[in-house]
């Protein structure tokens, strides 16, 4: 999740790599794997060979909070830029479709590796699932969701996360439905608007928009 139109400080990719005689992109507007590719650098950055980027697409716009921001691949620049020139990359990892003028950030190989063992927490930060990738039905193990836990609540890569069906008060004199654990995830990806889990159990098939969630272990 970041701010609506995307990542402030990205850049893009350009095109095919006509140096490599491959064809224009109007031609050929979607790459493959391995593929070369053109890409301007984000503003400020100057690409080296065999840095990383990631490339990606716009998602939804969430009211009040941001855009979903969805990785499509990762590029390795094998032919770096010189000043204010573009670099050439290839595509080392697909995701779904790369398309020219997609935009490119540096990839993070740092967060998730610096990550300690998390240690359990009560009474940890509470939020609500915002997103589903794909928009899946039913969300699977390694499904991706964005969820309102953020940099503000504290939030760090390696931080494992509950989903769950709040208590219900019962009516009437009935006894109250107590909570029920739906599955649980890990914080791979934290920002300012939200954060990233990807779902590591499931005791449920009952994941949607809207489902609870509590931070259970923190990160040192």
């Amino acid at each position: 999740m970041d701010r609506a139109g995307g990542p402030a400080e990205g850049g893009r990719i350009v095109g095919s790599d006509e140096l490599s005689g491959a064809a224009p992109a109007t031609e050929r507007p979607t790459f493959q794997l391995f593929d070369p590719l053109l890409i301007s650098p984000p503003p400020g950055t100057v690409a080296v060979d065999r840095e990383r980027f990631v490339s990606f697409t716009l998602g939804p716009v969430i009211g009040g909070v941001g855009q979903v921001v969805i990785p499509t691949g990762i590029l390795e620049v094998f032919r770096g830029s010189e000043g204010t020139s573009g670099a050439v990359a290839r595509v080392v990892e697909l995701f779904s479709a790369i398309q020219s003028d997609q935009g490119i950030i540096p990839l993070d190989t740092v967060s998730l590796q610096s990550a300690g063992q998390p240690s359990a927490v009560s009474g940890g930060a509470e939020g609500r699932v915002l997103w589903v990738n794909g928009q899946a039905v039913l969300p699977t193990l390694q499904e991706y969701l964005v969820v309102s836990l953020s940099q503000k609540d504290g939030t760090k890569v390696g931080d494992q996360v509950l989903l769950y069906r709040p208590r219900v008060e019962g009516l009437r004199g009935a006894p109250p439905m107590p909570e029920v654990a739906i599955g649980h995830g890990q914080v791979v990806r934290v920002t300012p608007f939200a954060s990233t889990i990807v779902i590591t159990s499931l005791e449920e098939s009952q994941v949607q928009v809207g489902t609870a969630v509590r931070i259970t272990a923190k990160t040192p």
